[in-house]
């Protein structure tokens, strides 16, 4: 389980200020998720990221990113607690890019050698890791060619790219494992906006948990759009359910809610 943060703003505020009331909170969180950490966020207009293997709380790289270079309009973080079994290296630490695209996950299912070679042979992104996230972002990326979607596409239109490959990833690890995924929880940015997305097992995610639960929230105000995992104060949030995603475009940060797959 790992934390998420994704915001949208008017201006160019560093995120540490754009989410100033629970920024720290949000932080202190890596006290728990101590595998790394990952920034992305857009410089006339295309990807930057910031990643290291350390906790964020402790990191003077974190602190000097959040405090001035990772700025609006789009931003994202991730504070990462590593999968049983999985490395804490720079290759396995989120966000992990396809061109100006980002993509973070918040969640688990069960690798396999089997799964693997299902999901390569749709011939999305080739991982660079050994996540399970990177086998998600590679199907990801597959819908989206099939959908012949771009960087200034719609983020309606990757929003339901999202949904399709978590229906995928989906059913592959069911064909390949013995559970579903624990969460497939995940954000992806554009350089229009960002998409965010929830689906995770409440069988498998029932308290206590050490570490929160898989709720994903969002705040719409007028000058920013917030989305956040668990761990902080949400009151005043709105609850995304299960199987929908939320497409944020940046600069009219219009923020529209899309319905789960029927």
């Amino acid at each position: 389980m790992c934390r998420l943060l994704a915001v949208s703003t008017r201006d160019d505020r560093p995120l540490a200020e754009a989410y100033s009331e629970q920024f720290e909170a949000f932080t202190s969180q890596s006290c728990l998720h101590t595998d790394g950490w990952g920034l992305a966020w857009y410089e006339n207009g295309h990807l930057s990221t910031g990643r290291d293997i350390d906790e964020a709380h402790a990191s003077g790289l974190y602190r000097d990113l959040t405090t001035h270079r990772a700025r609006g309009p789009i931003m994202l973080a991730h504070l990462r607690k590593a999968s049983e079994g999985l490395a804490t290296e720079i290759a396995n630490t989120h966000p992990f890019t396809d061109g100006d695209i980002a993509f973070a996950h918040n969640g688990e299912f069960d690798l396999s050698d089997a799964l693997r070679r299902a999901v390569l042979d749709r011939g999305g992104r080739t991982p660079f890791g050994t996540t399970d996230t990177e086998l998600f972002f590679s199907l990801l990326t597959r819908c989206a060619a099939d959908a012949d979607l771009t960087d200034a596409s719609p983020l309606a239109d990757w929003a339901r790219a999202v949904q399709q490959a978590a229906r995928d990833i989906t059913g592959l690890v069911l064909a390949h494992g013995t559970r579903p995924p624990e969460s497939l929880n995940c954000v992806l940015t554009t350089p229009r906006g960002f998409v965010a997305y929830t689906q995770w097992d409440p069988e498998q995610s029932k308290p206590p948990k050490k570490y929160g639960d898989y709720h994903l929230d969002f705040r719409a105000e007028a000058e920013r759009v917030v989305v956040v995992s668990s761990g902080v104060d949400t009151s005043g949030y709105e609850r995304l359910e299960q199987g929908e995603a939320l497409a944020v475009t940046a600069g009219t940060l219009t923020a529209e809610r899309i319905a789960a797959l029927g």
